[in-house]
């Protein structure tokens, strides 16, 4: 695995350790997403079905993911259930970055953040890396030859 990739990964789990550090935020109220998403699941565990009992604008991705862990909660208490969700849900986002990087890596470093079809040979950089939205274009006000 290239170095790129692991020091990303390693920025990416000190990110989300350090996230889960932070005074209140393992048991505590931080955002309203995880609540709710955490919610439907508890609920699904009770026997709701979402969209038909309740309302949930999101897909059912994110219920059926908390499913096994809503399902501890009955054991252990939604508090704690509610804070392994998120230590689970910040080891999968940190999961995440080896998998891209490993996806991507055929393209190189200057290649990793271009989409499909944007290179045409007369660019120095892509529109959609990083580098073509915050390097200056060449020529008379930022116009590509």
């Amino acid at each position: 695995m290239p170095a790129v990739i692991i020091v990303a990964t390693l920025l990416a789990v000190g990110l989300r350790l350090y996230d889960l550090s932070r005074p209140g935020y393992l048991l505590g109220i931080s955002e309203y997403d995880d609540g709710t998403d955490f919610g439907s699941a508890i609920r699904l565990v009770h026997g709701a079905v979402p969209y038909r009992d309740f309302i949930m604008v999101q897909p059912p991705g994110i219920t059926l993911i908390m499913f096994p862990i809503a399902l501890i909660t009955k054991g252990m208490g939604t508090i704690t259930g509610m804070a392994v969700a998120r230590v689970f849900t910040a080891l999968a986002s940190a999961a995440a970055v080896p998998v891209a990087g490993l996806l991507v890596r055929h393209r190189g470093l200057r290649g990793a953040g271009d989409l499909p079809g944007q290179r045409d040979g007369r660019q120095d950089r892509a529109p959609g890396t990083v580098a073509g939205a915050v390097l200056p274009a060449r020529g008379a006000g930022g116009v590509r030859p």
